[in-house]
């Protein structure tokens, strides 16, 4: 092909489009002295016989350039063919200079080329712009992998529009089916001057460098490039394994993150960082494919982290906080594209959170803050590398639910959900509804963002009932709120005496647990929230004031409520018939085993209080450990003598969370008698037992009961020196002291009752036993 410049204009009238060809040379006239003239370091090149511009040998390294003048244009396109049969490094590399404006290539000079040679069967193609002698890399391409490991054949197709927009394409195959490897903008020069080629090469690799094909064309003022459009989001950070270690199962225990294209296009990383508060590391020549996944590890982790997708490295790899970090993610120049404030509450499973799981992206976009769009895997491996997150179906699976609501104060409410509300529905005043007057002037989100605090127009009143309804609430996944009402009211203040300390067990048995006993006996529906425990008579007490709870809990006149740090040990060692009036407490004060003070406060104000004593038991106990002090009645104030009592051994010497067994009736008298006087004990499950029941108008009387036979001879010890509660039944099997059934016929009961003060009282029942021959 004969090689010539236009100075005019082709017109391709069939197509219509106006475009001028500035330089083409395929060296088809076998040399490169003239149309075009070629210059520079002329004795190192030469047109070889398949008519290929190529370096000539050299027993020397260095340098050597040709450059040809170039036309002025506003924009142009460069397509040429390059070859290097060798693998090319950082030693043996070629320079193409699309423009410069100087014929001179090793000097100062402004233009831009492309640079080509590095080591390895993966080349990259970067773009540099040249300020005299600052030089400025402003595209780093992707890793292209040879066809040949030897040997680099690869055809360019460069484009510069007006407007300073570069796109870099290339057909690695050497053919002209070119992919484009990215679009950048740099103005800063326009084309004109001179087009040039520099090859540097060492002895060994001196003829290896060919160029061919050379054509470059003005496509005019309307072939636009498309700048690269990488916005917000294009590419999302979409998994962290900050704590790989304990291994959950077969995940490498090696640090890694996640990104995901969002985009329509390939992104190319190239020029993009990653930082975090402590350390900043950029990406090498990689790309991302539109809906595809990329790991991102430690570079010495490839091979371990390969096996589940494509993976990349970062050489140093910024170390991910196990317990939280901030986390950003840049295109060139600095444009932030996405981040992450992660911590290691988003778990929201503290088993995971000690390490072997990742957190995991739940959805691409949410219109929420970040935490409600993270968790931990639920993965059996402990995270999916490389994939879709394990948590997508959770979205459509879950469910929107009212947790609990908290009276801060007479002005504020606090709504907690299960899981993160809706922004625009959660704060709009109009979807929470109250009766009687009150009014939701203002919402804010809780701190962990998982509630709401409602802020009120007016005071509530104490003691009325109020009934918020919630309307239109849905949660970050579309989920809408499955309960929508809760009543509730603002409990009334506490006053001395209106809750009392009623039963306390300050020396429990070993495996057991201290608790205290309080009854309301108000007519007041009191908070629980606002009491607290104390465990000494000093006046700096109030200062070691224990809540007995930090949520709202109500306690109703007539309830019993039961304190402990551990209830579950209470049930285990104590029967009681009423364990949903159990409460845990975080904490709770230490109670001497010997004597001690136990104070009730409420609002800062003592409510009521108890000195106890060892020996304020009943004198007959041979040890009262596990043994409870029971007060005989809620009127009298706690320090009056003798009003509390050891626990009745028939009620298993304590009654938590129920009535006293040595709480006495007003006006009570003794009593006893036979529930049946006859009994049949055939385990029919009708009267198998014979019952005894008891009533006494003092606590802690100790009674004898002894069973005679028609003969009068003693035939069953029932109970000896037994501690009595004022009330309570015992009862009787049919059998002797030796366990052996006895004959049916007619038995006298014989129970003798000692009070504290020396008082007996004898009581005589008959009862027939009666079996079935």
């Amino acid at each position: 092909m004969k090689t010539f410049y236009l100075t005019l204009f082709t017109f391709f009238s069939l197509c219509g489009n106006i475009a001028a060809q500035l330089l083409n040379d395929s060296f088809t006239d076998g040399n490169f002295t003239s149309s075009p003239s070629w210059n520079g370091d002329t004795i190192a090149w030469r047109v070889n016989e398949h008519l290929q511009l190529n370096t000539k040998d050299a027993a020397v390294s260095q340098e050597v350039y040709l450059s040809t003048p170039l036309p002025n244009s506003k924009s142009a396109k460069w397509e040429f063919l390059l070859q290097m049969n060798f693998d090319p490094s950082a030693a043996n590399r070629f320079k193409i200079y699309l423009f410069s404006d100087r014929p001179g290539l090793k000097g100062p000079l402004n233009g831009y080329y492309l640079q080509v040679g590095e080591s390895g069967t993966e080349d990259g193609f970067d773009l540099y712009r040249q300020d005299s002698l600052s030089v400025t890399r402003i595209f780093k391409g992707p890793a292209v992998k040879r066809p040949s490991p030897d040997t680099l054949n690869c055809r360019f197709s460069i484009r510069r529009d007006s407007r300073g927009n570069w796109e870099i394409s290339a057909d690695p195959a050497g053919g002209k089916n070119f992919i484009s490897y990215g679009t950048v903008r740099d103005p800063s020069h326009e084309p004109a001057g001179h087009f040039g080629l520099l090859a540097a090469y060492t002895p060994t690799r001196s003829g290896r460098f060919f160029f061919d094909d050379l054509l470059i064309t003005d496509p005019g003022p309307g072939a636009v490039i498309p700048p690269p459009l990488v916005e917000w989001g294009s590419l999302l950070i979409t998994e962290v394994f900050a704590d790989p270690s304990p291994q959950a199962e077969d995940l490498p225990e090696a640090e890694f993150f996640e990104l995901y294209n969002a985009s329509d296009t390939v992104i190319h990383l190239a020029g993009w960082t990653w930082r975090d508060k402590h350390a900043e590391a950029g990406f090498g020549r990689d790309s991302i494919a539109p809906g595809e996944y990329l790991i991102i590890c430690d570079e010495e982790n490839l091979d371990a982290f390969s096996p589940y997708g494509r993976a990349a490295g970062l050489s140093p790899f910024p170390s991910l906080n196990n317990t939280g970090d901030r986390l950003q993610l840049s295109a060139p120049q600095g444009k932030l594209i996405d981040t992450l404030s992660y911590s290691d509450q988003w778990y929201r499973d503290p088993l995971k959170a000690e390490g072997g799981f990742s957190l995991e992206r739940i959805a691409f976009s949410l219109p929420c803050f970040q935490e409600a769009n993270w968790a931990a895997s639920v993965s059996p491996a402990g995270g999916t590398p490389g994939a879709a997150s394990s948590l997508s179906d959770s979205i459509s699976s879950g469910h929107f639910a009212f947790l609990d609501m908290i009276i801060q104060d007479s002005l504020t409410l606090e709504v907690n959900f299960n899981t993160f509300p809706e922004p625009v529905s959660a704060l709009a005043a109009g979807n929470y509804i109250l009766n009687n007057g009150a009014v939701v002037k203002a919402i804010q989100f809780t701190e962990d963002r998982q509630g709401v605090v409602l802020f009120l127009e007016e005071t509530l009143r104490r003691g009325s009932l109020y009934r918020l309804t919630m309307t239109g609430l849905h949660d970050c996944y579309g989920n809408q709120l499955e309960i929508s009402e809760k009543e509730f009211l603002l409990p009334q203040l506490a006053e001395p005496g209106d809750v009392i300390i009623n039963e306390i067990l300050f020396n429990p048995r070993p495996g057991g647990a201290d608790f205290v006993e309080i009854y309301n006996r108000s007519d007041k529906i009191l908070d629980l929230k606002d009491f607290g425990l104390a465990s000494h008579p000093r006046n700096d007490s109030l200062n070691k004031v224990i809540p007995v709870t930090a949520g709202t809990r109500l306690i109703y006149p007539g309830q019993y409520c039961l304190l402990s740090k551990y209830p579950e040990r209470v049930k285990a060692q104590h029967f009681t018939k009423a364990p949903e009036t159990f409460l845990s407490m975080d904490r709770f004060p230490a109670y001497n085993n010997e004597n001690g003070s136990c104070v009730l406060i409420s609002r800062g104000r003592p409510i009521d209080r108890f000195d106890y004593r060892e020996n304020m038991h009943f004198q007959l106990l041979r040890e009262p450990e596990g043994i409870s002090l029971e007060k005989v009645h809620f009127d009298p104030p706690a320090a009056r003598p003798g009003i509390f009592r050891s626990a009745a051994a028939t009620a298993g010497y304590a009654t938590p969370g129920y009535r006293n067994s040595q709480f006495i009736q007003a006006g009570s008298l003794s009593a006893v008698k036979l529930s049946n006087s006859l009994f049949t004990p055939d385990n029919d499950g009708r009267n198998d037992r014979l019952l005894v029941s008891y009533r006494f108008p003092r606590p802690n009387s100790v009674a004898s009961i002894r069973i005679f036979n028609a003969n009068g001879f003693l035939i069953r010890h029932l109970a000896g020196n037994l501690l009595l509660g004022t009330e309570g039944t015992l009862a009787w099997d049919g059998s002797g002291d030796s366990g052996t059934p006895l004959k049916s016929g007619p038995y006298l009961v014989i129970m003798e009752v000692f009070s504290e003060n020396g008082q007996v009282e004898r009581f005589k029942k008959f009862c027939v036993l009666a079996r079935r021959e």
